[in-house]
């Protein structure tokens, strides 16, 4: 969904329902806004479950810290320099 300036004062506040917990959370008309500026779609999970999978993500499940970052660089260094 396009930014659209004329649509930003009939714009309210949104229900949506989260896909982790299922709760039913608000999604405020100015984060909306933001969202729409940027092109971003709108929250699938609560604030909740989003921290908790972005703190998931950055240690993973067993509470080690992953290293995602630099693991196409680790590969390619096996297969190139071996």
């Amino acid at each position: 969904m396009k930014y659209n300036p004329k649509e930003e004062k009939s714009m309210s506040d949104q229900k949506i329902q989260c896909i982790q917990c299922n709760r039913i959370f608000v999604f405020p008309a100015e984060q909306r806004k933001q969202f729409m500026i940027r092109g971003f779609d709108p929250p699938t999970r609560c604030p909740e479950c989003r921290k908790r999978k972005a703190k998931i993500g950055q240690t993973g499940i067993d509470g080690t810290r992953k290293r995602n970052r630099h693991r196409k660089q680790d590969l390619w260094k096996e297969l190139c320099c071996q």
